[in-house]
């Protein structure tokens, strides 16, 4: 837990990995050891042992790109501790580690101000320096012996190396006075969670979407929405059994997709965005996706990733509009003991394939006692429309049932709808009924709900719709 409510991580440390490597017959290296003084006084500081959050990459490799688990770490980071020396500067893998932590700080303030510490543990020239933390001044962990600079506590602080330890506490007394700032000022914006509040999983996206990911969290936690945000482990039993535990506790489920099929270990072929998908729609939560409104997915190669895109649960529309669909749905906490109320009218539309189906659901709306209309199927063609007018525009909401129905039938029953409803707000949505395997109708016209019940009738999700409709007024 860290110590900066909104935060993973207190404090991210970049650094060099040459730099900690110890010498013969020493445990641990410069950083490491430079780490553990800091977490000492950090604990004196802060009023208790362990209280700032600490992430320190233990493995850094010449990896060409960050790991979505450490661009991750990164954004999630209340601080950088940088640990400048000549590793430091020729290491292309600490550059982009910087650039990413000041591209995130500059969202939050224009200029990344005291955000950013240096410890200097070799001396490097001003005009060497990175130009974007030239003039934060650092903390030197060096001095000149002999006309020498000679590192403070290489290989290991000793005892009677005073201004080793003198350093170390003023470096951990600024980054608690910055830590104490930050997490005052957090905690005066915060709204805490409601005790009822639902849980919504975000799952875990692709590089390009990081961005968009940390602003729905920030959005959902500022309004007091219990998020679950975690990057999972890469082995596919390990990420499955943690997902699966993670969507027991939750009532929605948010992916935010694009043209990229993303990670793909041995047994993730299809990348993990399919994984999660496919883990989500086997629990009882409200799955809701969404890709940029600039992504043509016609345009894309046939594949996993475009059949996922493809899906009847994903949405394209304006992203802040995409939030508050988010938002709503988490505090949507429709009472299944309340029988929904008799005072609104749903048309429910069907076509002859799927009466068999439609009785089913009629059965259990009377039981209910929500109102209904069915669709006039006996009349000549013209008294046919006429009806299918009245009742687009007599009643409250409409749902089409795609059981057995053509696609385009239920395309046709859309855009007629559209046409029908006029300025009209209306509830709306497509009832996916069996049989499973089948093409999706490929539209989605706004506000349009997706009722995934391919495998079988799920009727709190029919009551949900009702009660997203203002239908159920004991709950509207």
């Amino acid at each position: 837990m860290s110590f900066v409510p909104g935060y993973e991580h207190d404090i991210f440390i970049s650094y060099a990995s040459v730099d900690d490597r110890p010498p013969v017959n020493v445990a641990n290296g410069w950083v490491t050891t430079l780490l553990t003084e800091l977490e000492r006084v950090l604990a004196e500081e802060l009023g208790r042992s362990g209280s700032a959050n600490i992430w320190m990459d233990y493995q850094l490799g010449s990896n060409d790109v960050l790991t979505p688990t450490l661009l991750n770490a990164i954004d999630r980071s209340a601080t950088l501790l940088v640990i400048l020396s000549p590793g430091y500067m020729a290491s292309e893998w600490c550059a982009r580690e910087r650039n990413a932590f000041l591209s995130r700080a500059r969202e939050i303030n224009a200029q990344g101000k005291g955000q950013i510490f240096l410890v200097e543990k070799k001396p490097i020239a001003w005009d060497d320096k990175p130009e974007e933390i030239r003039d934060i001044k650092g903390t030197p962990f060096w001095v000149k012996e002999k006309d020498r600079p000679h590192t403070l506590g290489d290989p290991t602080p000793r005892a009677e190396e005073t201004d080793y330890y003198r350093r170390v506490n003023d470096l951990a007394r600024d980054l608690a006075d910055q830590l104490k700032r930050k997490a005052k000022a957090a905690n005066e914006h915060r709204i805490e969670p409601a005790a009822d509040t639902e849980q919504v999983l975000l799952a875990e996206v692709t590089d390009d979407l990081a961005d968009k990911r940390e602003e729905v969290r920030r959005y959902l936690q500022q309004q007091g929405i219990g998020v679950i945000d975690r990057y999972y482990p890469s082995n596919p039993v390990e990420y499955r059994s943690q997902l699966q535990a993670d969507l027991q506790t939750s009532t929605v489920f948010v992916q935010l997709l694009s043209e990229l099929a993303g990670r793909r270990p041995p047994g993730v072929d299809n990348g993990f965005p399919c994984l999660q998908f496919e883990i989500a729609r086997t629990h009882d939560v409200r799955i809701l996706q969404w890709h940029p409104t600039e992504l043509s997915v016609d345009g894309m190669d046939e594949g996993p990733q475009k059949d996922l895109l493809l899906q009847p649960t994903v949405i394209s529309e304006p992203f802040e509009q995409f939030k508050a669909r988010v938002a709503e749905a988490a505090r949507k906490q429709p009472d299944q003991d309340k029988p929904l109320s008799s005072e609104s009218l749903v048309f429910l539309n069907y076509s002859n394939d799927d009466e068999d189906l439609a009785l089913k659901i009629q059965d259990w709306v009377e039981a209910q006692g929500v109102g209904y209309v069915l669709p006039m199927t006996s009349g000549r063609p013209e008294e046919n429309r006429e009806a299918l007018k009245t009742n687009v525009q007599e009643s409250d909401a409409m749902m089409i049932l795609h059981g057995k129905a053509a696609e385009s039938w239920v395309r046709g029953q859309l855009l007629q709808f559209r046409k029908l409803k006029g300025g009209h707000k209306k509830g709306l949505a497509v009832f996916e009924g069996p049989p499973p395997d089948k093409p999706t109708v490929g539209m989605k016209l706004p506000g349009m709900q997706i009722l995934d019940c391919r495998d079988n009738i799920d009727w709190n999700q029919i009551k949900g719709f009702l009660a997203d409709c203002s239908l159920d007024t004991g709950n509207a």
